[in-house]
Order: C-alpha cells, then structure tokens, then sequence
C-alpha cells in the first residue's frame, strides 16, 4: 500500500508539474495573443488601444498634426492623411509646413462629415488623431469616434490649448511621447521650452520699464486686416510679463466662443488709445501684412508708431496656436522695443539664429532644416526679411 501511496503522489506530482508547465504556456500563449495592444487616455478620458508600433496615422490639419510634428521625421512620416484646408495661404506661417512633407499631405476634408469618415474608414489607419475645443465634445465629435471604433480605428483627441505653460500643453506632448514610443523626446521638448520661458523671464527682470504694443493683423478665421489682434494668452505677450502691455487685451469679440483667441479693436478705439497713451509699437502678423500694407495705410498713418516703430512679425495663430513662433515673437518683440536701450541686454541675440535654433528645439530638426523653414516662410510671403520694419518688408 505504500508502494501504492508513493506513485500516486508521484502521479500527482507528475501532473502538478504537466498542468503547472501548460498554465506556464497558456499564459505565455496568452501574452503573445495581445502583444502590440496597449490602451492610454486622452484629456477627455477618451480610451484608444493601439498597437506597439504605429505605421500609419491620419491627422487632422491644426492641434492634431502640430503635436504630431514635435516627434520629429520619423514620426511625421507615418502621417498619411488630413483634413481639408480650404485657405492654402493659412499653412504659409506654420512651421511643419516646410519639413517632413507635413504641407503637402492628402486632404480628406472636414474629419466629420459622412465622406470624411468613409474615406479614414477605407484607408484604415492605425490611428486617427483629431483636435477639439473646449472641455467638451464638439458638435459631431461623439459620432466620429463611435464610427472610427467601430471600424477597429482608434482615436486620440488633442485639446486646443493656447499657452505653452498649461498643465494641458506639457500633458499632450507627453501623450505623444507613449503613443509614438518617443517619451525622451518629449521631455527634450518640454525641457527646451522650459529653459525658453526661463531666459525670456530673466531678459524681461532686467527691463524696468512697459511699454504699449498691438499686434495687428493676425491670420486667422479668413481675412485679416489692421483690426484684428490676438489676446495675451495665445501671444507673444504670454511670455513677457510686465515689459509689454497689449493695448487690444479689452476688446473682447462680442458672442466669441470659449477660448476664442481673436480680439478686435475700432479704429476710433485705437486711435483714442493712442492719444491718450501713446503706442509704442505695432506688429503686423505676417499673415495679415498684405492686405494691411494695402488696405489700411491711411489708419497706420494716425498712429504715433508709423512707420519708425511698426515691425512684421511671425504668424502665431493658424490652426491653433504656433507655439514656436509664439516664443520666436516673443523675443522679436522684446528685440524691437528694447534693444537699443539695452544694448548689453541683446548683444548676443540674434533674431534669425534665435528662431532657427526654436524651430529645432520643437520639431526636433537640423539647422539646415530650420533654414528651410526661414527662406520658406519668407518667400511664402514675398518679404525680405523676417524681423525687420513693416515699412520695406515688400520683396
């Protein structure tokens, strides 16, 4: 009976071990099963599972692909696809537009509507990445992302945000970052903008003194003339706390929807505000330039800062807000109101090599590349230069 006991255990044992090793196996079997599958949340609490490696993204044209950008080539060349842009000219001051063929890709149309959806559909991607305003869905948004799950495609929703030092701004970049594989690159951008905000911070504790500025002119929502300005958040002005003041920062649109970047001020407000405070400054957003220089000439000739204090300036608002060439505006603008009077202050700030040197920093390029962002965007505009006086900016 002994004998007997032992082998039974020993069969036991035996079958311990056989079940232990296929549960082993199973487990292995079942690993291997949802390899490549992993499930992250967007700022809406929205789920999306998508595979290890991402081959082909499709990418709404404004926040969407401009996140997508500051991974650099190799991930700007899985984007096969994006929306429609009916104003060409609106990609003109954006910087990606110029590199990783981000400005010539296939338009799809509005992401939403019913053609949209069927063609994302039929390319199957492996991702579809989608821009909204506001802390709530769009219209039509709940229904894109049902349709895109349906078809086994996942969605991430980028949030519009206006100022690179929201918690929003630093949490989507890092999202980018688990999405693409490319977490140390995305703490590389975010430390960059970190020591960008921290110098300009250091430029303006030197200067003790404000002065009035307007931007005017600012590409966005169509046509852009004298009349139309950006507020501070979304600016330039963001970045320069004291040593600026935007003269336009009360004139909020009537009815403008939440989050709304564009402000507008009447002629006669502007010119009261200048008799009465003096403007020291006025930008003309390159986006605008054209028809400022030829529609509103007679108004710029009223204000106290034409032509000897009037300066172009980088577009900062197409399709959301262009973060780096908010920061290189930032520079711009202290460069133009305070460098003669702090001449120790800017000596060793060179605008060109400045906005070359952001350019990089956010779509991780080279300085050749960063080049060919600056000669683009110049002659996409037909000016001579970049940070110069409006007056004779006309190639």
């Amino acid at each position: 009976m002994a004998n007997v006991g032992i082998k039974i255990a020993a069969v036991v044992v035996v079958v311990l071990i056989v079940a232990g090793g296929a549960y082993f196996l199973l487990g292995d079997a079942q690993d291997d099963n949802t390899t490549g599958d992993r499930t992250l949340t967007d700022l809406y609490g929205n789920e999306f599972k998508i595979p290890d490696n991402i081959d082909s993204v499709i990418a709404e044209c404004g926040p969407a692909l401009r996140y997508l950008s500051f991974m650099g080539e190799d991930v700007s060349k899985k984007v096969t696809a994006t929306s429609s842009v009916n104003a060409a000219p609106v990609l003109s001051g954006i910087s990606y537009t110029y590199l990783y063929g981000l400005g010539s890709l296939e338009q799809l149309g509005e992401f939403k509507t019913a053609v949209a959806m069927e063609k994302i559909v039929t390319r199957s991607p492996d991702l579809v990445i989608i821009g909204n305003m506001g802390d709530t869905y769009e219209d039509g948004l709940s229904d894109f992302i049902s349709t895109m799950k349906s078809a086994g495609i996942p969605v991430c929703i980028i949030k519009y945000v206006y100022n690179l030092e929201d918690p929003d701004f630093a949490a989507q970049v890092k999202l980018m970052g688990d999405i693409f594989g490319c977490s140390e690159r995305a703490q590389q951008l975010l430390d960059g903008i970190d020591q960008q905000v921290k110098t300009l911070e250091e430029l303006c504790s030197k200067i003790d003194e404000t002065a009035n500025a307007y931007i005017g002119g600012v590409l966005s929502f169509g046509n852009a003339d004298l009349l139309t300005s950006v507020n501070t958040e979304s600016s330039a002005f963001a970045y320069l706390g004291n040593t600026v003041n935007n003269v336009a920062e009360s004139d909020i649109v009537k009815g403008a929807p939440k989050g709304q970047w564009i402000i507008a001020k009447s002629e006669e407000a502007l010119l009261r505000y200048d008799d009465q405070q003096t403007i020291d400054a006025l930008f003309i957003d390159l986006g605008g330039y054209k028809k400022v220089l030829n529609n509103d000439t007679d108004l710029l000739n009223k204000l106290k800062a034409y032509p000897e204090a009037t300066y172009i300036t980088l577009p900062t608002v197409a399709f959301s807000t262009c973060y780096d060439n908010t920061l290189i505006d930032a520079y711009w603008t202290l460069y133009a109101l305070y460098a003669e009077k702090y001449p120790e202050l800017f000596k060793d700030i060179n605008m060109e090599e400045t906005a070359k040197d952001i350019w990089s920093l956010f779509l991780d390029c080279s300085p050749d590349d960063a080049n060919q962002i600056y000669n683009g965007i110049m002659k996409s505009y037909n000016v001579n230069y970049l940070f110069g006086l409006f007056d004779g900016a006309a190639a």
